[in-house]
């Protein structure tokens, strides 16, 4: 996933875009890395935005009570 990342890279920069290349590529490495772990998930990403929800109000009445 890495590797088309940096291929799609240096296929699409544009030295006159005003960035560095490594810069651009690390963006566009790290998103096609994130496509790939998306691609693979079967879990939707709503079931993960409520988890982290549930997560985080479960630390906070931990913190709250002291206790879990």
């Amino acid at each position: 996933s890495g590797l088309v990342g940096l291929l799609s890279a240096v296929r699409q920069f544009n030295p006159q875009g005003g960035s560095s290349f490594e810069s651009y590529a690390r963006v566009r490495i790290r998103g096609a890395i994130f496509d790939e772990l998306r691609r693979l998930d079967w879990v939707p990403r709503s079931v993960h935005d409520k988890a982290r929800k549930v997560q985080a109000a479960m630390q906070g009445l931990e913190q709250v009570n002291g206790e879990p």
